[in-house]
């Protein structure tokens, strides 16, 4: 199961990710200064959410606490591999 601390790795990556989804968005309006503004704070965000992403891995790697165990038949699900949640479709090896 994931531990406490790989759980807010993941609400801190969700929150970057927002972030930075808005400061896309707002790429949309303004020119000049006020649109090279934007743009820093779009790409300032783009960072953080990589610097967020990074984490969740790096946490998965040293604690695997979230290495994904056989179903038991227990009524306990089984863990999530971090690296699919984050991932998704980049994520694929090839199947």
């Amino acid at each position: 199961m994931p531990c406490e601390q790989w759980s807010r790795c993941v609400v801190n990556y969700q929150r970057a990710v927002q972030t930075y989804g808005e400061a896309v968005f707002s790429l949309s309006y303004g020119t000049g200064a006020e649109l090279n503004h934007s743009w820093q704070l779009a790409e300032r965000a783009r960072k953080n959410s990589e610097a967020a992403r990074t984490a969740i891995l790096d946490h998965e790697h040293d604690h695997a606490c979230t290495l994904a165990q056989p179903y038991s038949g227990d009524g306990q699900m089984p863990g999530v591999a971090a690296e699919e949640l984050v991932l998704g479709d980049q994520g694929q090896s090839g199947g």
